[in-house]
This record gives structure tokens, sequence and C-alpha cells, in this order.
């Protein structure tokens, strides 16, 4: 193998990569330009980013083709969507596009409301065993069994590519042929750059990472949907991002 040493150093920010190109190997640590501007900060980012698309094996890589142009219906699994359904009968959302996540899959109104998207962004459902905790497998196993028995009808499940690595999780899912899997790459680019931005986030090659939610809106606007209606998306991180009583 080669080995090629660049040293960067943009101003404060410091950045460290390893990147494998067979069969070079390519090690980028630090180097500093002083006085950077912020356009060319963003410039040198936007090749960090490119060099990272290329370390992951962009291999996974979902083309939004079909564009939609009505509305979408996200259920997540809030504390609020129980005064959800004291409002609306489970029976609004039959006929309607919607989105599931998470364990929804086990609730009892999974198979009448027949989500046509499902979203998974937590790692717990597809890392091993040994990494993980008991409670986790436990409903990762419920979840799995709901789905793939439950699952009648033709359904996409958006799941971070990561998983993709995992062949117990494809294994499962390779039970149902009426579940197509679907990656998407999770990967908080470190660019400002707009146009680049957008072009990475419109073909896939990068989305925001945050939690199943960001990730299921994302998908949905992208896909082309007009109005996306949440609901249920309560979450403790909200509340506990605070300073004190007052903020």
């Amino acid at each position: 193998s080669l080995f090629c040493v660049l040293l960067i150093r943009l101003d404060l920010l410091r950045i460290k990569i390893s990147i494998k190109l067979c069969p070079f190997k390519i090690h980028i640590v630090y180097f500093r330009i002083p006085f950077m501007k912020t356009k060319l900060k963003n410039i040198a980012l936007a090749l960090i980013d490119i060099c990272c698309f290329f370390n992951s094996k962009q291999k996974y890589r979902f083309k939004y083709k079909e564009q939609n142009k009505g509305d979408i219906y996200i259920l997540t699994s809030g504390p609020s969507l129980s005064e959800t359904f004291e409002t609306l009968s489970e029976d609004f959302f039959v006929n309607k596009e919607c989105c599931f996540v998470n364990d929804m899959a086990q609730l009892s109104f999974y198979t009448k409301i027949k989500p046509l998207y499902y979203a998974m962004a937590d790692p717990c459902y597809w890392v091993d065993e040994n990494k993980t905790n008991e409670s986790d497998i436990i409903a990762r196993t419920k979840t799995f069994e709901a789905l793939i028995s439950k699952t009648n009808w033709d359904m996409i499940l958006f799941v971070h590519k990561d998983a993709f690595k995992s062949s117990s999780f494809l294994s499962n899912f390779s039970k149902n042929k009426k579940i197509r899997l679907i990656p998407i790459t999770l990967y908080d680019l470190k660019t400002r750059l707009h146009s680049f931005q957008n072009f990475t986030y419109k073909f896939n090659y990068a989305a925001p990472s945050a939690n199943v939610l960001c990730m299921t809106l994302f998908c949905c606007l992208n896909m082309g949907y007009k109005q996306i209606i949440v609901f249920g998306a309560d979450h403790s991180w909200l509340p506990d991002i605070r300073i004190n009583d007052k903020n």
C-alpha cells in the first residue's frame, strides 16, 4: 500500500480522517492555513465530506424517483399519540398515506392503518446482542416478529445504512418480501456550502443525523410530499435541553 500524509488544520477547527482507497491508504491528519476565510474553509470541508463518502463505500443510496404531491401522516410513539386517538379514531388514518416508527408494529392498530412507510434509526435494532442490553433485545425481537408476521401489504422500511452490515437484521426481513428495505445515509455534513448540502441531501449521499423523526421528515420531504402531519412527536430530549427552569 501507498501511504500519503496530508496535514490539515483549519483555524481552530481540527479534523482527523482516515481514508482507505484500495490499493492506496490515505491518512488525513492536520495542516495549518492561517487566516482562512469562511468560504475557503467550507470548500475544504466539502472536500473532506466527499472523502468521507468514498470511505463509507456508498453502495447504499436510495434515489427518490417517485414524487408525491399529497399529504402524509407520520405517527410516532410519544405519549401524546394516545390523546390523538381520543380525538381522532383509528379509521381516520385508514386509506391514508402513513409512516410508523420504531416499535409501533406491536400496536393493535398497525394492521388496520397499514402504513406505507416505516422507519428505524436507532442502532439498538441491528447492533450485536453483546453490544446492547437485554431489554432492547427483547423489544426489537417483538418488533421484528410483528413486522414480519403482520405485514401483508407492500411497505417501505427506511433504515440507517449501517443496518445493512448486520446479517441477522437482513435475514429477519428476508422472510417477508412485502417489506422493502431502503438505506438512509445519516451523516452530519461539516461544510456549510448550501449548494453542496442540497446536492447531497437530494441524492441521498447524506441526511441530517438526529433521531428517527428527523430522518422520517427528511425522507418525506425528499419524496415530494406537500403537507406532512405529525402525531405523537413529543420526546424527552426536548424538555431536557434547558439551562434552568426559565429556559
